[in-house]
């Protein structure tokens, strides 16, 4: 705006300026409206200022507002600040931001400033009622998904009640409307949280019940009885997923059960074989037998079966504890009965089993009657102790248990018959014997001579070590033989001079010649020569060559008695080694010829002499008894079974007409009586049998009433 001053400023040079009054009055009537006009302006310009100033104070407002509001939301998202004090903590902090106002502001511009701080005030508790809001839904999803979680873990529990636990739930409607979140959001929240945990809990049931089939028949009811826990609960395909998997279990179950079934019958039906065969041997079944066996077979097709064989196992135990005559009859009249009376297969099978109960009875009593008696009378024998053997007092305590088991063994032979064995010895004792026999055979020292001795006086009696031996050495007839030869009294004449005298060996020294023998023969385990080689440098005779020696040598003396002769052979073939070997003959070059002066000292030393009685063909002497003491003994043994009726009367011609033939009957050296190929007979119509043994010395002479002797 320019102010018109006239003509000041200029000036004409010569002219004096002449004051005008009316000009210079209107002059300063017009300076004094340009000053008034630049007051206005000047005014102007301060509020212009002031509304400046105003318009940058309501932007810094805004601004503080802004950073208010992002502090609160923050604060609100850390949990420092609770969603209902957002919007009182806003107030606060903005009032304290509330903008001055600046000088010279216009009227209009102080209410332009009012209403934007307003704006902003209301703008920024927008945004923290937002905010806040947000805070309450998050926290409302938060307490929402840990509830849940927490109600799901709850309905996992054992004892969980399930409808107790989804109403608890809908306890979150509340809560969630409270947050603002709208109800079909909470609805379906809870909706759903519903059905997992129904769903969860029909699984649980699944996997829990997998092995019962009344859980899964009750579970199965549950998902499809209209009164069902999930019908209305699980939608189609929930249920049906959960139904398949109820199904499957249900199938496996059965399944399961049927090879459980199966496995326990075939598991019955092997308990009963087991009783089967026990019943047939004779030891009772024990009570932890009886029960182990009743437990298998209990609900399954064998237990009646097993039932029926105990009542048949109690009359076999009856039957048993008889005299063995009347087990024997009480066999034959069950066996009768049956066939004449006719009966079901399973009594023909309790019959066969009572008879070969009764059979295996038998054999035990005949070949270890120790054992028997033991069985049936509860009461064992003495073990015996057989470090005994080396001292006097040890062998004195043997040969007691020894007598003891002697008159037990007597005693089941008179309640039970004759045919009872003399067995002394358990087996576990026969084979620590045995072992110690052939240890001392193996050391090569007496070759167990001395130990056989000590265990002939341990025995008490002949008797006694004869059954021993026959146990020690069942399968060793040379050991059996030599054990027996070793206790004689007796000696051998093994050699008939005229000029110089007899060769003449005692039993011992013959035994220890016979045991040596059999060690080159039959080496025992682990005895090795130094070049480890079993008798090494030794020339063993020819097996063949020696027996057909040995067969020439005693003719037809085991005529019909093959196996006396193939016994009779291995005593001669030990002694003939033996002796051979104690000579330095299976060392020399003629080691492999076969000395036939030797096999007839063999035969003498160990079977017997050979004779030919009454010219009538060839027999063997019993071992140790010359042709003069036998011809005696047969003498008397015709007397007595004359004298007792068993034989008529003889008379010379018949007497020197016998033919005799080696015959065994037990420990007995018995002979039969022939005439040409005719067998002599007594008065019953049996086969003569003398007995010549030493065992009972005849009074001597002898006279015949017919004259002979």
């Amino acid at each position: 705006m320019k102010i018109n001053l006239g003509d000041f400023g200029n000036s004409t040079q010569g002219v004096a300026p002449q004051p005008n009054t009316e000009v210079f009055g209107q002059a300063i009537a017009n300076f004094g409206g340009a000053v008034s006009q630049f007051g206005a302006q000047v005014q102007k310009r301060r509020e212009e200022l002031a509304a400046a100033k105003a318009s940058t104070a309501l932007t810094d407002h805004e601004l503080k507002m802004r950073m208010t509001v992002e502090t609160i939301k923050d604060r609100l998202a850390r949990g420092e600040l609770s969603p209902e004090d957002a919007q009182t903590q806003y107030q606060a902090e903005m009032s304290k931001l509330a903008p001055a106002s600046p000088a010279n502001l216009s009227a209009v511009g102080q209410e332009y400033l009012d209403r934007g701080v307003n704006r902003s005030l209301v703008e920024g508790g927008f945004y923290v009622d937002n905010a806040a809001d947000a805070t309450r839904r998050a926290d409302f999803k938060n307490n929402f998904r840990t509830g849940v979680d927490n109600l799901k873990k709850l309905a996992g529990m054992p004892g969980a009640i399930i409808p107790a636990i989804t109403k608890q739930l809908d306890s979150y409607k509340g809560l969630g409307r409270n947050a603002g979140v709208p109800p079909i959001e909470t609805d379906q929240a809870i909706q759903d949280a519903k059905d997992q945990i129904y769903l969860d809990h029909a699984t649980q049931r699944s996997i829990e019940g997998s092995d019962s089939m009344e859980a899964l028949q009750a579970l199965e009811h549950d998902l499809t009885a209209s009164d069902g826990m999930y019908y209305d609960k699980l939608d189609t395909n929930k249920r049906n997923s959960v139904l398949r998997g109820v199904k499957e279990n249900q199938n496996q179950l059965i399944n399961r059960s049927l090879v459980r079934q199966n496995k326990r019958d075939s598991q019955g039906e092997r308990a009963l074989a087991q009783y089967e065969r026990q019943i047939p041997t004779g030891v009772p079944a024990t009570a932890a037998m009886l029960e182990d066996w009743h437990s298998t077979v209990k609900d399954t097709p064998s237990e009646q079966e097993f039932m029926d064989l105990q009542h048949s196992e109690e009359e076999v135990q009856a039957v048993l504890r008889l005299p063995i005559s009347e087990q024997i009859k009480w066999v034959e009249n069950k066996s009768i009965q049956l066939f004449s009376k006719g009966g079901s297969v399973q009594d023909k099978q309790a019959t066969e089993r009572a008879a070969e109960a009764v059979k295996k009875n038998i054999a035990q009593l005949v070949t270890n009657p120790l054992l028997y008696a033991e069985a049936r009378t509860g009461v064992a024998s003495v073990p015996l102790d057989f470090a005994g053997l080396i001292t006097p007092e040890g062998r004195k305590i043997l040969a007691e248990q020894f007598g003891q088991r002697l008159d037990t063994v007597n005693a089941m032979k008179a309640q039970h018959g004759t045919n009872v064995e003399t067995v002394l010895l358990k087996p576990d004792e026969a084979a620590v014997l045995t072992q110690a026999l052939d240890s001392k055979i193996a050391a090569r020292g007496d070759y167990g001579s001395g130990f056989l001795g000590l265990l002939r006086q341990s025995a008490g009696n002949d008797a006694n070590y004869k059954a021993i031996l026959q146990q020690i050495a069942p399968d060793a007839p040379v050991k059996a033989q030599a054990g027996l030869v070793d206790i004689s009294q007796y000696s051998v004449t093994l050699e008939r001079n005229f000029v110089t005298h007899n060769v003449v060996a005692k039993g011992p020294d013959i035994a220890k010649t016979m045991l040596y023998g059999d060690s080159i023969i039959n080496p025992p385990k682990g005895q090795k020569a130094e070049d480890g080689k079993v008798n090494a440098g030794l020339v063993m005779p020819d097996s063949m060559q020696l027996q057909a020696a040995f067969t020439g040598a005693v003719g037809n003396a085991f005529k019909g008695n093959l196996q006396a002769a193939q016994r009779s052979y291995q005593f001669v073939q030990a002694y003939y080694v033996g002796a051979a070997a104690q000579r330095g003959l299976l060392s020399s070059g003629t080691a492999g010829e076969i000395d036939s002066d030797l096999v007839d000292e063999a035969i003498t030393a160990t079977v017997g002499e050979r004779i030919n009685y009454n010219g009538n063909g060839d027999i063997l002497l019993p071992w140790g008894m010359n042709e003069s003491e036998f011809n005696d003994r047969i003498h008397y043994d015709i007397q007595k079974k004359m004298q007792a009726g068993i034989l008529p009367k003889l008379y010379d011609g018949q007497i020197s007409a016998m033919t005799l033939q080696n015959k065994k009957d037990g420990d007995k050296d018995s002979y039969a009586v022939y005439y040409g190929r005719t067998p002599a007979r007594d008065n019953k119509g049996a086969l003569v049998i003398l007995d010549v043994s030493h065992a009972a010395p005849p009074p001597a002479p002898i006279k015949f009433q017919t004259g002979f002797k």
